[in-house]
Order: structure tokens, then C-alpha cells, then sequence
């Protein structure tokens, strides 16, 4: 087994008590294979994010693992404006990552990055995605209110 699949598979189960539900999508064209889970992000029904793990390689023979969180799936045309000017202001004091709007679907998420090797230690790779998850989600609860109210919609 690819350690990349080994990766997924066990931060799956790592995270099993901690998602509302998760699958591993199969490699398809430009993207590998993929754990998508389901995170609760507030006190809400409606407080979800969609967060997709996988490890992108380059032409170059880098390996990156991307963390790529969508919070909001479908902003209103006319808040795009307002929202746009929120986000580039919210990402300069945000320390990991970035937020975004994904024009095409018309949605916002968090993506974060980073450039990694074939872990030597397995479980401590984990371990440390899973800190970066954490990490990743109290951002997007911290600043969630505010990306909804500049996206349109009343918390």
C-alpha cells in the first residue's frame, strides 16, 4: 500500500469520533486520493465544513499535504463583493492558511498547505495532521460569524 493511502486510512480512524462522517475518495484525473470528513463547527444545525486531506505531487517531485476546508457552500452574487474585501482583510492576521472564495462553485473555504516527505514515523505524522486539523477548525469557529454576516447571511 502507497504510504500516502496508509496516511488516510489511519488518520480516518484517528478522527472517527471527531467527524460527523467521512469517506475516502479514490484518485480521479488530477487529484489523489482524498479523505473527505464532515466537521461540526458550532452550536448550530447548519455549522458544517467539508475538509479534504490529500498529498499533491508535484512535477518537480515535491509532496505537499493539503488541508482544503469549504464553510460556506453557496454565497449570494450580490454579498460576493462585500465578502471578497472581509476575506482580505480576516487573512492578514490569520497565522496558517488563508481563506478564500472558490468563484466557480461560490464557495468560501480555508485552505493550508505544506511541503512533506514519506514520514519515517507514521503514527507521529498523524498525530501532527491531526493538531493541524484542530488547529485549522478553531480558525474557521473563530472566525466563521463574521465571514457569514460579510457572506449574507444572519448568525
Amino acid at each position: 500500500m502507497d504510504w500516502k493511502q496508509n496516511f488516510l486510512r489511519k488518520l480516518e480512524k484517528e478522527l472517527k469520533k471527531d467527524v460527523e462522517e467521512s469517506r475516502i475518495l479514490e484518485e480521479e484525473g488530477n487529484n489523489p486520493d482524498t479523505l473527505r470528513m464532515l466537521f461540526s463547527t458550532g452550536e448550530g444545525d447548519d455549522d458544517l465544513a467539508v475538509m479534504d486531506v490529500a498529498v499533491y505531487s508535484s512535477e518537480q517531485g515535491l509532496q505537499f499535504l493539503n488541508f482544503y476546508t469549504v464553510m460556506i457552500p453557496e454565497v449570494p452574487e450580490q454579498s460576493v463583493p462585500g465578502l471578497l474585501e472581509h476575506l482580505n482583510r480576516l487573512n492578514l492576521p490569520v497565522p496558517l492558511g488563508a481563506f478564500g472564495y472558490f468563484e466557480e462553485d461560490r464557495q468560501v473555504y480555508h485552505k493550508y498547505s505544506l511541503i512533506v516527505e514519506e514520514p519515517a514515523d507514521m503514527d507521529r505524522f498523524v498525530a501532527g495532521a491531526v493538531s493541524l486539523i484542530a488547529i485549522i477548525l478553531n480558525f474557521i469557529e473563530h472566525y466563521e460569524e463574521g465571514i457569514e454576516e460579510a457572506a449574507g447571511f444572519d448568525s
